[in-house]
């Protein structure tokens, strides 16, 4: 609760925990958004999905089967289960494209963007051909480009945005 002083300046009570007795504590939640050992010393994981091998790496829960594009969470980001690594084919259903008419960092505009629904696995962010661009419910291949991006077999290889 704030308080104003004779001076007019504004100053705040301490934090209190839930209940209001008492000052606030970190909390037992998982949360890789705070580095330290008080709170778990975890390294916040790889943003990016990575095709190795020919297989999409990824995560599973255990408890609640959840998959992940990313391997290293250290655990299931919807029930908080423990996590084993697996690996996902790379392809799927598209789940909604579009074409984006801005140039972004390599590609060259007009290039194709489509969520994927992999098969048994996560949904991912895939470069696609812009030209014809894949409809909602086509099946769509991919792999990794030199870069580390994602994107549709044939797309990444100097066609379709890629200035290369």
């Amino acid at each position: 609760m704030a308080a104003v002083t004779s001076t007019g300046s504004v100053t705040s009570a301490p934090r209190t925990g839930a209940t209001g007795s008492g000052p606030s504590e970190l909390t037992d939640r998982p949360n890789k958004r705070r580095a330290g050992e008080v709170a778990g010393g975890l390294a916040v994981a790889e943003s990016r999905p990575q095709v190795v091998d020919g297989l999409l790496r990824g995560a599973r829960c255990s408890r609640c089967a959840h998959p992940s594009a990313q391997p290293d969470v250290p655990w299931c980001p919807v029930c908080f289960g423990p996590v084993e690594e697996c690996g996902f084919d790379p392809e799927g259903v598209v789940w909604a494209a579009t074409t984006v008419h801005l140039p972004v960092g390599r590609w060259a505009a007009p290039f194709g963007l489509a969520y994927i629904d992999v098969d048994d696995g996560p949904r991912v962010l895939v470069h696609v051909a812009h030209d014809p661009l894949p409809r909602g419910g086509d099946r769509v291949g991919f792999g990794i480009t030199d870069d580390g991006d994602l994107a549709q077999h044939g797309v990444g290889d100097g066609q379709n945005g890629d200035p290369r």
